[in-house]
């Protein structure tokens, strides 16, 4: 086990409830979530980043113009996430709660695309409620929230905050994951 996966198993080991995943997302996984990121966004929004698994497959895909706003609360991978050197990319250690307000820090009225890891299975109901309407309200209409889960079990949820929502099966990944692409 290299030591970046064995940080991550230790941190999640001691935030599991917060975290709500004990292995970082495999790279069949982190192309799945990024797929989607097109030339043509300005900005992109990734909420519950971890420690920059999926941030640097996001940064790999965008265009030199694009900017990423990458949210995380656990400090320790919020340092790691700050050790990424690339001018596009802002860390930003606060809540998903708030990116209506980092949003307009950096002078943009709403993101292209939200990629989340955010663990919705085991927050409480109302803060992912809250979450989901946030992120919802700060797309630009037609674009898409992008969110992982290790079963469909809440489709019903993104069914009643999006417009549509479709899924894709990602067997290779500890657990195998299922990608929402949740459309406003």
């Amino acid at each position: 086990m290299t030591n970046n996966k064995l940080d991550f198993l230790i941190e999640s080991i001691k935030t599991i409830k917060k975290s709500g995943t004990l292995t970082q997302s495999s790279s069949q996984l982190c192309k799945a979530m990024t797929s989607d990121i097109s030339s043509n966004h300005r900005v992109i929004v990734e909420i519950g980043a971890g420690d920059g698994a999926i941030t640097q497959y996001i940064l790999d895909r965008m265009s030199k113009n694009t900017r990423l706003l990458s949210f995380e609360i656990n400090e320790s991978h919020f340092e790691k996430l700050r050790s990424i050197k690339d001018d596009r990319f802002t860390p930003i250690l606060d809540s998903a709660e708030n990116i209506k307000e980092h949003l307009e820090k950096y002078d943009f009225d709403k993101a292209d695309i939200i990629i989340s890891s955010l663990p919705f299975m085991v927050l409480p109901t109302e803060l992912t409620f809250d979450i989901l309407k946030v992120c919802h309200q700060s797309l630009n209409k037609g674009s898409l929230f992008v969110q992982f889960h290790y079963s469909k079990g809440l489709k019903k949820l993104y069914k009643s905050t999006f417009d549509k929502v479709t899924t894709e099966f990602v067997l290779f990944n500890a657990p195998p994951a299922v990608v929402f692409r949740c459309q406003r």
